[in-house]
């Protein structure tokens, strides 16, 4: 169960982390990078528990994203107390409080307010579209996030995380629909997907 969790949650994060660039004192150092990636890993998992450490993760990403505040790695420090706060309780558990993270999220975009990623694609953008916000808005934020990319990563890079979010976004949609497919047929109850589906699209 450890292996698992540590794979799980390693996988997670560099995926994660490739989405920001190295500090420039390090950028010709592949050792120096490849040293602080693990102590940046480290951080993580010693953070993450060893029950609901799925679920944790998500958490987790979002709450470092929302700590970044540029588009490089974030320090070991940085890590530790953006995840400092982090807890997710698994089920049969007592949980102190409950938070809507869809409502929270909507609000935010209605303000303008920046929101994790996650909630930009997949079930998760499609969860933002049922509780009310509007395609055009998922677009907006959309396509900031690419003009972000894009300055970071130049047109090439951009181009690349452009696909690899398309095939996740896609995929996400796909299990999506299966997932309420296979509930619908074997009687358990579930709502129907909506007829304006949350697409990808910001050209």
């Amino acid at each position: 169960m450890n292996d698992d969790r540590s794979r799980y949650v390693s996988q997670a994060f560099n995926r994660w982390l490739e989405r920001y660039s190295p500090p420039r004192s390090m950028a010709e150092n592949e050792r120096a990078q490849q040293d602080e990636a693990d102590a940046l890993m480290r951080a993580v998992l010693s953070f993450a528990p060893q029950r609901g450490f799925q679920e944790w993760t998500g958490l987790a990403l979002d709450a470092l994203s929302e700590a970044c505040q540029t588009r490089a790695w974030p320090t070991v420090a940085d890590v530790r107390k953006a995840l400092k706060g982090v807890r997710y309780v698994p089920e049969g558990f007592a949980a102190p409080a409950t938070f809507d993270l869809v409502a929270i999220n909507a609000n935010r975009m209605s303000r303008g307010e920046p929101v994790p990623e996650r909630f930009l694609w997949g079930r998760w953008a499609q969860r933002m579209m049922d509780a009310g916000v509007p395609k055009r808005t998922l677009d907006e934020y959309r396509k900031a996030l690419h003009a972000a990319v894009f300055e970071s990563r130049g047109e090439d890079g951009a181009m690349q995380w452009a696909d690899d979010v398309k095939a996740r976004h896609r995929e996400d949609l796909d299990a999506l629909r299966n997932e309420q497919a296979g509930r619908v047929r074997l009687g358990r109850q579930a709502m129907p997907l909506p007829q304006q589906i949350a697409a990808y699209d910001w050209d």
